[in-house]
C-alpha cells in the first residue's frame, strides 16, 4: 500500500515530509519522483485508508497531497478522519481531482485545491506556499517571531 523509492543524490535536501494519496499507481509514482527530486522526503498511500495507517505509523507529514475519488476510503471521509486527531488536523491539505470543478466545489476545507491534469510548476509553488503559510501560521499560534 505505502511505497518508497531510493532518493536522487543530487537533489536539494528539505527537511520536509509529504504524504501523496492517490490510487492511481501512476500518478502516485509520478508525483513522488517529481517530489523527490524537488527535494521533499516522500510517503504514499493508495487511499485514504493506508493514508491513516501511515500517519498511524509515526510518519508527521508536513503536508498531505490527496485525490479525493479513490477507493476503500476517499478523500472527503479521509480529511474527516484527520481532523478528528489533534496531531494531523492543522496538517495542510492539497486536493486535487481529475473530475472537474463540480467536483472541487464540494471539497473539503483544505489548503489548496488543483484539478488534473497537475502542472509540476504550479504544483511545487502551491506546496511551497501552503508549506510557508502554515509555518508562519503555527509561528503566529505559538507565539514565534510573526505573532
Amino acid at each position: 500500500m505505502t511505497k518508497s523509492l531510493p532518493p536522487d543524490p543530487d537533489a536539494p535536501v528539505h527537511q520536509t515530509t509529504l504524504l501523496v494519496v492517490d490510487d492511481d499507481e501512476a500518478t502516485r509514482d509520478a508525483l513522488h519522483k517529481v517530489l523527490e527530486d524537488a527535494g521533499y522526503r516522500v510517503e504514499t498511500a493508495s487511499d485514504g485508508e493506508a493514508a491513516l495507517h501511515v500517519l498511524a505509523t509515526g510518519t508527521r507529514p508536513s503536508m498531505i497531497v490527496l485525490d479525493l475519488v479513490m477507493p476503500k476510503m476517499d478523500g472527503w471521509a479521509f480529511v474527516s478522519r484527520l481532523k478528528d486527531h489533534d496531531q494531523h488536523r492543522r496538517i495542510p491539505v492539497l486536493v486535487m481531482t481529475a473530475h472537474g470543478s463540480k467536483v472541487l466545489s464540494t471539497a473539503p476545507v483544505s489548503a489548496a485545491y488543483m484539478a488534473k491534469p497537475i502542472r509540476i510548476g504550479e504544483l511545487l509553488t502551491t506546496i511551497e506556499h501552503c508549506l510557508r503559510t502554515a509555518s508562519t501560521r503555527l509561528a503566529r499560534e505559538s507565539g514565534g517571531p510573526y505573532s
